[in-house]
């Protein structure tokens, strides 16, 4: 491949390749950091109660998650499918519905664990019982999904998002700083 052969690559595929990241938005920052409720609320707890003592487990968890996701994506890669696409055609439909079943239940857990985790931090700073605010914000989240679209809602949720994640950030490093120095 020549330098001139690059140079003649068309511009709707370098605005496409813009395109699709930019539409990806917070979620995927978001979703690949595990910060959710639920997640913050774990690591608050576990860092006030034992501090940097468990940190010598990233050394064997961050290597073994990074295998699972290259495993993932060399998966879909390859053959085109989701990991459920390709239980379906090498397996029996039984491993196919286990898995499922096993993905609802671990989400349900997980949205559970992460309106509680709301409803606690709300309790926390407004006394607002924990049993009437997981409904509350249970109808909150799902009502903008219900009836309106997408953009409209990352439009709104980006921005607050995005800020947050900065002020968080800054006092992170701000704690960091005041413990080691």
């Amino acid at each position: 491949m020549t330098l001139d052969s690059k140079a003649s690559v068309p511009p709707t595929e370098n605005h496409a390749f813009r395109r699709f990241f930019s539409n990806l938005g917070p979620g995927l920052i978001t979703g690949a950091a595990d910060d959710d409720p639920s997640g913050i609320s774990t690591y608050s707890v576990a860092g006030a109660a034992f501090g940097y003592l468990p940190l010598w487990t990233a050394l064997f968890s961050f290597p073994l998650m990074t295998a699972v996701q290259l495993m993932c994506a060399r998966l879909g890669l390859v053959t085109g499918l989701g990991l459920a696409g390709v239980i379906r055609r090498r397996y029996s439909p039984w491993v196919l519905w286990s898995a499922c079943t096993l993905l609802v239940v671990a989400n349900v857990v997980n949205i559970a664990a992460d309106l509680g985790g709301m409803a606690e931090a709300t309790m926390m700073v407004s006394r607002a019982p924990v049993a009437l605010m997981v409904p509350v914000y249970g109808v909150v989240i799902v009502s903008p999904l219900v009836w309106s679209s997408c953009r409209s809602i990352a439009r709104v949720a980006y921005q607050p998002a995005r800020r947050s994640s900065d002020v968080a950030l800054r006092a992170s490093l701000r704690t960091l700083r005041e413990d080691v120095f």
